[in-house]
């Protein structure tokens, strides 16, 4: 949404215009989300068909910018034991509507460990959905927010 000038129109500045566009892009992308039977929030890494399933996760570079970017994944069960999944795959989206997703697939380097390679084309907020299929037909889901705070290194 282009919002123009900073002066007042039917009590609304620009500046607060700006706020409610970006308070509702934000409130329409939790709610898709929602409506799709994703994870709203960021958790403690259990959701899907498999709740005994923990994902552990860490992101290189620690503070992303533009640029590639690796996200690591370990599926663990609660006892610490790996757990195998048959396909991990990592979407990439911004927080706000009209940009194109990042789509890709998570190579497996060790039992229950997992490697997806990436690139954030651009600076903001991002949500990171993981989705592990499992054997038997479960699936584990997880949801990192990411802020892409500048240039890549």
């Amino acid at each position: 949404m282009r919002v123009g000038s900073a002066r007042a129109l039917a009590g609304v500045t620009a500046r607060r215009a700006a706020g409610i566009a970006r308070g509702l892009a934000a409130s329409l992308v939790t709610a898709l989300l929602g409506l799709a039977g994703l994870p709203a929030a960021a958790g403690c890494g259990r959701s899907g068909d498999a709740p005994d399933v923990v994902v552990e996760w860490a992101l290189t570079p620690e503070a992303p910018g533009v640029g590639p970017a690796q996200l690591d994944l370990v599926l663990r069960t609660a006892d610490r034991q790996p757990v195998e999944a048959t396909r991990v795959a990592v979407e990439g989206h911004m927080n706000h509507p009209g940009m194109a997703p990042v789509l890709v697939d998570a190579e497996r380097q060790a039992p229950g460990e997992y490697a997806a390679r990436f690139s954030l084309t651009m600076r903001g907020d991002w949500i990171l959905l993981v989705r592990a299929d499992l054997p038997g037909g479960r699936r584990v889901e997880h949801r990192i927010d990411v802020r892409v705070v500048g240039p890549g290194g």
